[in-house]
């Protein structure tokens, strides 16, 4: 296994059962999905088709993304229990081809990869972060 080409990490006032439930749950079809599970997008990573590969119940989730049936990346999110919630650790591997990753650097959207790859790993995180420690206020009315 390689190295995540980036990482990022969040305190989350939020316990780990509720941080996995939305994570394990990007498309949000009301239940966790399982390993070799399949699904398309999510509000916490990029758009595209995904199989599960990694679902350990309020400890782990990841997956990787494909298109056109080739390897886009791997994500994979850690939650780890702490005094006032969790610590999530999201991170991300580039498995794009070298063809494709040579195709990649010819446009400007490509030309800091790795800066790339930080700035949606850490949006992710603060987007969970967000609909975890709301997903547990009190006002909105949920145990």
């Amino acid at each position: 296994m390689t190295e995540p080409t980036a990482v990022g990490s969040i305190q989350v006032s939020a316990r780990p059962r509720t941080v996995y439930g939305l994570i394990s749950d990007p498309a949000g079809r009301g239940r966790p999905l399982e390993a070799g599970e399949r699904f398309r997008g999510g509000p916490f990573a990029r758009r595209g088709t995904a199989t599960v590969t990694q679902a350990v119940p309020d400890r782990r989730f990841a997956f990787r993304m494909t298109a056109l049936g080739r390897p886009v990346c791997v994500w994979r999110y850690d939650i780890v229990p702490t005094a006032h919630g969790c610590r999530v650790t999201g991170s991300t591997r580039d498995r794009h081809g070298p063809l494709i990753r040579a195709l990649l650097r010819l446009g400007a959207d490509a030309l800091d990869r790795a800066a790339r790859n930080l700035r949606d790993v850490e949006r992710a995180l603060a987007a969970l972060k967000v609909a975890a420690e709301e997903w547990e206020r009190p006002s909105a009315g949920r145990e």
